[in-house]
C-alpha cells in the first residue's frame, strides 16, 4: 500500500453517447510510488474512492454518471458508498481473479443498486466470466478491430446489457460503432475536434478570427470594442448576462455594454467574446469549449505558483491553445490573425519559455502524462487543485455566459430503456 504521502493526481475520461454528448466520466486516480505512477485499481480502491468522496463526485462529475474501478479489496469488503442513485458504476479490474467469493460480492452491490461494468474485450481472461452479471460491457475496438468487435458485440448482446467501447481513435470508427448499436464511447476522435481537411477557413470562422484580432490588439480603443460587441445581439446579451451572474455578485443589475465592459476590463471581454463567439460556430463541441475554459483556468492558477509569471496573461495562453481545435485551423493560422507577443507566440507554437513550460503541465495533466508531471517542481497537490478549481470556474462559467452546459443522465437503469431507446 502506498505511503500516506504519496504525491496523488485525480482526473477524469469523458465517456460520449452517439451524438458525441458526454453521459459520464470514468475517474482515474494516479499514486506516485518509487516504482512510478500507479493507477487506481486491485489493492488501492478503498483509498481512491475516499479520494473521490472527499472532492465531491457532484463537483467532479457535475451530475452525469462516475465510473470508477473497484478492486477485490473494495468488492470482499461488501462496504456501501453512499451514492446509490443510479449515477454510479463500479467497473471490475480487469486484472481481478474470479472466485466464488468475487461473484458472490458482485452480487451484492448489484442487489443494492449499484450499476456494474466488466471488461470483456478477451474471452479468456477471469473477469470476463462476470459478464452475465454486468450492466455495462467494455470492449475495446483499438484491439479487437472491426470485425471482431462485432462478433463480440453479437455473442454478449442480451440481458439489458449496453457496450461501452473504448480505443476509438479514427473519425469513422464512431460510425462502425453506432452501426453495431453500441451505446457509449471512448476515444481521442471524441474527446477532440472534428478536423477541417481543407486550409482554407469557412467565412464564419474567418469573421471570428477577425472579431478575435481587434479584441486581442492591445491598441484597441474601448470605444472599437463596444462597437464589435453591439454588432451581434447574442454576443452583447451573453455578455451582459455574464456580468450580471452570480460569479460577479453584482450588488446593482448592469444593463448597458459599456457599463460591463468598464467592469470586465478589455481582457475579460475578450475572454468572454472568445468563448460565446466560439460556441455559435456550427460545429461546435461542448467538451471542446469546456476544455478550453478548464485549461485556460488551470494555467492561470498554477501561474500562482511561478512569481515571475503573470496570471491573467497565462489565462490567455492556456485559452489561445485550443483556439486551433475549436476553429479547426493551424495554430500558424490563428497566429496570423492574433497579435500577441513573441513569448506567447513561442509557447503556443513550441511550448519553450516560462509560458510554453507551464502550458506543457496543463496539457500533461489532460493527457495523463503522470510521469512528466512527477518531474515538476509544482506538487500534485496544487496541480490537483488547480484542475478541481478550474472544473468548478469553468462549469460556472458555461451556466453564465455560454450555455455549453448538457443535461445529464443518470446510470442505465434495470429493465428500462435508455435515454436513446427513448429518442
Amino acid at each position: 500500500m502506498n505511503a500516506p504521502d504519496a504525491p496523488a493526481y485525480i482526473a477524469r475520461q469523458p465517456i460520449f453517447d452517439e451524438h458525441r454528448q458526454i453521459q459520464g466520466y470514468e475517474l482515474v486516480h494516479c499514486v506516485g510510488t518509487p516504482d512510478g505512477p500507479a493507477l487506481n485499481g486491485n489493492g488501492r480502491t478503498a483509498q481512491v474512492i475516499t479520494a473521490f468522496l472527499d472532492i465531491g463526485l457532484q463537483r467532479l462529475v457535475n451530475s452525469r454518471f462516475a465510473m470508477i474501478t473497484v478492486g477485490e479489496d473494495f468488492l470482499a469488503a461488501q462496504s456501501p458508498l453512499p451514492a446509490q442513485d443510479h449515477t454510479l458504476i463500479l467497473m471490475v479490474d480487469p486484472e481481478i481473479v474470479v472466485t466464488p467469493a468475487i461473484l458472490t460480492h458482485v452480487q451484492f452491490y448489484r442487489q443494492l443498486g449499484y450499476k456494474i461494468a466488466v471488461e470483456a474485450t478477451d474471452p479468456s481472461t477471469s473477469v470476463a466470466l462476470l459478464t452475465p452479471f454486468a450492466h455495462i460491457v467494455r470492449l475495446d475496438l483499438a484491439r479487437l478491430g472491426a470485425e471482431n468487435l462485432k462478433a463480440r458485440v453479437d455473442a454478449l448482446r442480451g440481458g439489458g446489457r449496453k457496450f461501452l467501447v473504448v480505443g476509438l481513435q479514427r473519425p469513422e470508427d464512431s460510425q462502425v460503432c453506432r452501426a453495431l448499436g453500441c451505446e457509449y464511447f471512448q476515444g481521442e476522435t471524441l474527446a477532440g475536434p472534428q478536423r477541417v481537411t481543407e486550409r482554407t477557413l469557412s467565412p464564419k470562422r474567418v469573421g471570428v478570427l477577425h472579431l478575435l484580432a481587434r479584441l486581442y490588439d492591445p491598441e484597441v480603443p474601448v470605444t472599437e470594442v463596444e462597437r464589435l460587441v453591439s454588432q451581434d445581439p447574442v454576443i452583447g446579451f451573453r455578455l451582459l448576462r455574464c456580468v450580471n451572474s452570480a460569479m460577479y455578485a453584482r450588488p446593482r443589475p448592469v444593463d448597458s455594454l459599456r457599463q460591463a465592459i468598464a467592469i470586465l476590463g478589455l481582457r475579460q471581454v475578450a475572454t468572454w467574446v472568445s468563448l460565446i463567439s466560439l460556441s455559435r460556430l456550427d460545429d461546435a463541441q461542448p467538451e471542446q469549449l469546456l476544455k478550453a475554459m478548464v485549461r485556460a483556468k488551470m494555467c492561470q492558477l498554477l501561474a500562482k505558483h511561478i512569481e515571475v509569471i503573470e496570471s491573467d496573461r497565462m489565462f490567455t495562453v492556456g485559452l489561445l491553445s485550443v483556439f486551433d481545435e475549436l476553429l479547426g485551423a493551424t495554430m500558424e493560422q490563428v497566429l496570423q490573425n492574433i497579435p500577441v507577443s513573441p513569448q506567447i507566440s513561442e509557447a503556443l507554437l513550441h511550448r519553450t519559455g516560462q509560458l510554453g513550460e507551464l502550458l506543457a503541465i496543463v496539457e500533461a495533466y489532460e493527457a495523463h502524462r503522470w510521469d512528466f508531471l512527477l518531474q515538476t517542481k509544482i506538487s500534485p497537490t496544487a496541480i490537483t487543485q488547480a484542475w478541481l478549481g478550474a472544473l468548478v470556474w469553468a462549469d460556472e462559467a458555461a451556466r453564465a455566459a455560454i450555455a455549453v452546459q448538457t443535461p445529464a443522465p443518470s446510470a442505465p437503469r434495470d429493465r428500462q430503456p435508455s435515454r436513446l431507446q427513448r429518442a
